[in-house]
């Protein structure tokens, strides 16, 4: 492929994030695990080769030096970005499940999952918890950004559960 681009944040230390509309329409991929979901708006996602329409709710798990993508904007489009190290993934997949962290990077395509406006206002809201840690409890952060973290798998784990099994009144869930 042509014009990919891996993208390193040299600030990451195990977690970033950032609300972005502009700067992400060339194909690139990571050293690191990405997730992303859409804001407000639309727009065209690129990811190995394949397009889709993307829109509010809509959210990806990029895997790392594997997942290639890219945004093609027509209009305008707001989405947040989250970039973990693949250890702190991994701490993070292993709270939730043994298999979870193999199951994702063993996907022979990127993760799509859908959001509700309540999942995305509980996410937002554990952003800005870590975001605004008053500095004399520094020491928190990490336990944020691991209940944040631990939340969004635990969401998706969740989809993916229900997808395979889907649970009926009455029926035994196991």
């Amino acid at each position: 492929m042509e014009n990919i681009e891996t993208m390193r944040v040299p600030s990451l230390e195990h977690f970033a994030t950032h609300i972005t509309s502009q700067q992400d329409e060339y194909r690139h991929n990571h050293e690191f695990f990405e997730f992303f979901y859409i804001l407000e708006g639309t727009i065209r996602h690129e990811c190995n080769e394949e397009i889709s329409q993307l829109a509010f709710g809509d959210c990806y798990i990029l895997r790392p030096n594997t997942d290639i993508h890219c945004f093609l904007r027509d209009d305008s489009c707001s989405h947040r970005d989250i970039c973990v190290d693949a250890t702190r993934f991994r701490n993070a997949c292993d709270y939730i499940s043994p298999d979870l962290y193999a199951c994702i990077l063993s996907n022979c395509a990127p993760i799509r999952i859908s959001l509700s406006l309540p999942e995305i206002n509980f996410f937002e809201q554990k952003l800005n918890d870590i975001k605004y840690a008053p500095d004399d409890e520094l020491w928190k952060k990490p336990y944020l950004i691991k209940c944040f973290l631990s939340a969004f798998l635990s969401t998706y784990y969740n989809i993916q559960a229900q997808v395979r099994a889907p649970y009926r009144f009455g029926s035994v869930p196991y």
